[in-house]
Order: structure tokens, then sequence, then C-alpha cells
């Protein structure tokens, strides 16, 4: 399973939470997770239960809110997203992971990335979305 940060999130933390984060992996009180994990309860799951990984594995954190070229996309969900989803739905949460997945016609079911503000409110679309390829 494969962390799931936000690099604004990343670049928000003390030095010392960061060496933290580096060594364990994962921090539950970041937005992001929070809500994540609070989409997994409603299901009645945890991490364990679910694969995570990012649509776009080579996207730098300078590409933030900015345009990425199709290139790049094609080239991150050619050698690493299809072959990790094995003919299996997605679920493509944010505009970067649908437009992977657009681009490179793979059929996904979407919603806001988790840390897009909506709190409980966006938990529980994720986990509608979940739901829907489970």
């Amino acid at each position: 399973m494969n962390n799931w940060f936000g690099w604004q999130e990343l670049e928000s933390l003390s030095p010392a939470r960061l060496t933290f984060v580096r060594k364990l992996g994962y921090l539950p009180d970041i937005p992001t997770n929070r809500w994540l994990d609070r989409a997994l309860e409603i299901l009645g799951m945890t991490r364990q239960d679910i694969y995570i990984t990012q649509a776009c594995v080579f996207l730098p954190p300078a590409t933030m809110g900015s345009s990425v070229a199709f290139e790049v996309y094609r080239t991150s969900v050619d050698r690493v997203l299809r072959h990790e989803l094995g003919g299996r739905t997605p679920v493509a949460l944010g505009g970067a992971a649908q437009k992977a997945c657009q681009l490179s016609d793979i059929d996904y079911v979407g919603a806001q990335h988790p840390s897009y503000q909506g709190g409980e409110r966006r938990a529980r679309e994720i986990a509608a979305a979940i739901e829907r390829v489970l």
C-alpha cells in the first residue's frame, strides 16, 4: 500500500514530523488520511482491505496545481498504473487521477480527493465511490 499524502500537506510539516513520516510512512492526523480513513470506516474497512497508490507516480511537487503534459500522464499510466490495476476498476480521487484514467482510456469511478474541503460529506462521497467498485 502506498502513502496518501498531498504534497502541500507534506510541505507544512515540521522537520521532526517530516522525519517521522519518512520512517513510518503514514500520519493519521493529516486531513487527507483522516478523511480517507473515515470513508473506509463508513464501509467497515481499513487500509489493509484495499490497495492505495498514486495515479501518476512521476509527478514532482512543482506540478501541484499546474497543467501537466499528456506525455507525463501517459508514461506514468503505461509504466505503473495499468499494471497495478490488473483489469480492476479504480476509484480515482481528484482531478489528476481522473485525468490519468481518462487520457489512458481506463474506466474508473471518480470522487473528489480527500484533501478537498468537505469533511464528513467528502468522506461519505469517497465511501460511496469505493462501494461502487466492490
